[in-house]
């Protein structure tokens, strides 16, 4: 095997984030926005009260339940379309939801054993950007992100 396709083989658990931002499905989702601003994060894993991955709620799921609401409030309330407080409503209504209700169940996961070629046709044939990665009865371990993956390569672990 040449170098090239070992460094595709190497393990998951040798570059993924441990300990990853999490937040709990009872969390609102205004505090998960909140995690994910502070932290300059795209994505965070959904766990229950086990530390079990759940979920994982990423922007896109916010951008498509603001989208949804935004075309609700054209078809159903038109004269509203351009008012400000409407906006900061859908907003503040939105905050107050449990993360269950907006993140993505069930994401695309992978094993800590798992290789980097493994996980990225895994982002490639789920159009995602973030794979939690869990042990045993799914457990959160870590999470490998494609930001994880063009880092690892711009340092050199890839040529």
């Amino acid at each position: 095997m040449n170098a090239e396709k070992q460094k595709l083989q190497t393990h998951v658990e040798e570059f993924m984030q441990r300990d990853p931002r999490k937040v709990m499905e009872s969390d609102t989702v205004y505090d998960a926005i909140e995690i994910l601003k502070q932290n300059q994060i795209s994505a965070v894993p959904v766990v229950d009260k086990s530390d079990c991955l759940v979920g994982i709620l990423s922007v896109s799921d916010l951008l498509g339940r603001l989208q949804t609401a935004s075309q609700t409030l054209k078809v159903d309330f038109p004269m509203y379309e351009d008012c400000f407080w409407v906006s900061e409503m859908i907003q503040h209504t939105f905050g107050t939801d449990k993360v269950a209700t907006a993140m993505t169940p069930v994401p695309a996961t992978a094993a800590p054993n798992d290789t980097l070629q493994q996980v990225a046709k895994l982002m490639l044939e789920n159009h995602v950007h973030h794979v939690p990665i869990v042990g045993e009865q799914m457990s959160l371990l870590g999470i490998v992100s494609s930001f994880d993956v063009v880092r690892l390569a711009a340092d050199g672990g890839l040529s």
